[in-house]
Formats: structure tokens, C-alpha cells, sequence
């Protein structure tokens, strides 16, 4: 009799969820694993530095890939290749050169219009590139590296799974719209959190922590616009004490050192030298530019390190980490320009 009943239930369960999109609980992005879609927080060639992209075809079929240069201010470039069975290649974010590549694989350098700094997004197409497909073969990291103080630090791709398509199918609905929502495709997690050691702490050695943020609602497309949220954080330090109300404002990427973003970071206001941060972007007002979003995001924690204690002797040595997630968001979105001339650059975003 309980059995029956239980069966009874679980069959109108089934029956009143057929055919309606969930969030699966974990599934989340990370930076250990493959995906369809990678996300490269930190692009610099600001300088004497160059950064090095690694992408991987893990598979034994072709693959196309597209992806899109973005600098700092929002400004994209888009470009196309092919990945042949189980390929890796590298190329270089200051000049496009794919190394050992013969022609026709053609990488344009990171735009340096505006800015020197960004992010890379890229993803599996179709071979014309008219959709977004499931491909969880990708992988891909990247090398900043600085030519004149002979320093380099290595970071993971965050890397996103399609979660509804088969291997070449198109994910999603819509041509254009990647979505990040834990149905689709991997959810951006709801926090972005680091640990970090405080500048001016015992650890002599800890000169500053720079953060690079990544929002996982951002719009690609020619016509587009631009991304502005602000980032709320919450800071804990080595007692437990938390400290909140550290804010910074966001338009569509954000680098910088925490101790500028605020004093909260820093050893004289925590009074440890170990801490950790939780942050997410939301709805305000007081940052400039409309429309304001909430949105989650991924990015990169580099640490700098100076051996020197102040004698100036030493270069600065640079540590990286991609930090980790907590919760899932389902508002993640990447629009793009669907049969979009590769290899072009785009015009500015508009004010």
C-alpha cells in the first residue's frame, strides 16, 4: 500500500515537471575541468608583458572555435579557428602568433585601442558559425609574462560544460545567446571568493593583492550594451570578525589592487594577516553608467611578492590563483554576433 502510494507520487511529480527546464543543483563552472565554453579573466599586454593562450581539442573530430578579445572598456574583437582532432595550440595575445601554425590560422593581437588589458571568451560553433554547440572537450589556460623582470604566473581557464546537447548539437533556443544558467550550460557561481594575505601584514614579503574581475552577464554584439554593476563585498579576517560594505564600481571588467579598492583589505583594519573575500555584482545606483545589472562573476587573484623588504633590489614576484565559487546564479548570459565577419574589430560600445 505505501509502496503504491509512493509510486503514485512519484509518477505525478514526473508528470507535472515534464517538459520544464531545471537548474541542476551543481552544476557549476570551475577551472579544473573540460567545457564548451572557457573564460579567460586576465589578457595583459600592458608594457613588456605578453600573455600566451593554451586551447585543447580533446576530442577525436574537429572543432570550430570563436572567440572574442575584450579589452578593458568593453571593447570586442572577434576571431575564428579550427581546432583539428585532439590539437593544442598557443598564441601570443601581443602580436596573434600561433606558434608552429602554418597559414591559414590567423590570430589577430588584443586590441589596443582603449586598453592593454582584458579578457578572452571562447566557445564551440558550428562550422559556419550560426549557433553555439555542445563540445565538453575544450580546455585552455594562460601564461602572463613580464620580458623585463623575467616574471611569469599561470592561471586555468574557467571553464563552462553544455549540459542539454549532444556532442555538435546547438545549445539553447537562440543563435547568439549563451546561457549560463544551469540548464543550458554550467552556471557562473553566485560568489566569487579568495583568500588572500594582507599587505602591510608580518609577512613582510606581501607587497598587494590585485583582483581582476570577470561579469558572467556580458553582451558581445556590435550593437550592444555595456555591462555596469557594482561588487559588494564581504571580508573576513583570521578571528572570524567580518568586515562589510567594501564596494567597488564595474563596467564590464575590473583589475586592481584590493588595498585601493579599499582599507578594509588591508593589515592595519583586519589585524590578521590571513583573510578571505566574498564578492557578487548588484543593483546601484551611486556607480555611474545605466542600466545597472546584478551579476555574478569569475576572475583571477594575483598576489605580489617582494623578496626586497623595501631596498628595492629584487624584481616583484608574482603568484596567481582563479579563487573559487559558492551557491549557482542562473542570470549568467554571453551575447554574441552570430556569421560575424571574423578577424574585424568592432566599434566601441556606445556611452
Amino acid at each position: 500500500m505505501k509502496r503504491g502510494l509512493f509510486l503514485a507520487i512519484v509518477l505525478l511529480l514526473g508528470i507535472g515537471t515534464a517538459g520544464v527546464a531545471m537548474a541542476q543543483p551543481n552544476a557549476v563552472g570551475n577551472t579544473s575541468q573540460q567545457g564548451s565554453v572557457l573564460i579567460f579573466p586576465k589578457i595583459d599586454v600592458s608594457y613588456n608583458k605578453d600573455t600566451l593562450v593554451s586551447l585543447s581539442n580533446g576530442n577525436d573530430v574537429p572543432v570550430n572555435i570563436e572567440c572574442y578579445w575584450v579589452d578593458s572598456t568593453q571593447y570586442p574583437n572577434d576571431f575564428m579557428f579550427t581546432l583539428t582532432p585532439n590539437q593544442p595550440i598557443v598564441f601570443s595575445a601581443a602580436n596573434g602568433l600561433v606558434c608552429d601554425q602554418p597559414a591559414p590560422v590567423t590570430i589577430p593581437p588584443f586590441p589596443t585601442q582603449n586598453s592593454y588589458t582584458g579578457e578572452l571568451k571562447c566557445w564551440a560553433t558550428d562550422a559556419a558559425g550560426d549557433n553555439q554547440i555542445s563540445f565538453n572537450y575544450l580546455t585552455g589556460s594562460a601564461k602572463v609574462i613580464d620580458y623585463m623582470y623575467y616574471n611569469a604566473y599561470e592561471y586555468n581557464a574557467w571553464s563552462f560544460t553544455a549540459l542539454t546537447a549532444a556532442t555538435g548539437s546547438p545549445v539553447g533556443a537562440t543563435p547568439g545567446l549563451i546561457q549560463l544558467d544551469g540548464v543550458n550550460y554550467e552556471a557562473c557561481p553566485a560568489y566569487f571568493q579568495g583568500n588572500f594575505l594582507a599587505s602591510g601584514s608580518d609577512y613582510g614579503f606581501i607587497k598587494d593583492t590585485e583582483l581582476t574581475l570577470v561579469p558572467c552577464v556580458e553582451d558581445l554584439r556590435e550593437e550592444r550594451t555595456p555591462t555596469y554593476t557594482k561588487a559588494l563585498f564581504n571580508i573576513w579576517n583570521e578571528n572570524e570578525v567580518q568586515l562589510s560594505g567594501a564596494v567597488q564600481c564595474v563596467k564590464c571588467f575590473f583589475e586592481g589592487y584590493l588595498s585601493m579598492i579599499s582599507n578594509d583589505f588591508t593589515y592595519k583594519f583586519l589585524e590578521t594577516s590571513a583573510a578571505r573575500f566574498r564578492t557578487t555584482g548588484i543593483v546601484n545606483q551611486v556607480c555611474p553608467g545605466t542600466p545597472q545589472i546584478a551579476t555574478p562573476f569569475v576572475g583571477l587573484i594575483v598576489e605580489d611578492l617582494d623578496f626586497s623588504y623595501g631596498e628595492g633590489s629584487c624584481p616583484i614576484v608574482k603568484t596567481a590563483s582563479t579563487g573559487f565559487g559558492s551557491g549557482i546564479s542562473t542570470v549568467g548570459v554571453i551575447k554574441w554576433d552570430v556569421n560575424a565577419d571574423p578577424v574585424q574589430a568592432k566599434k566601441p560600445a556606445k556611452k
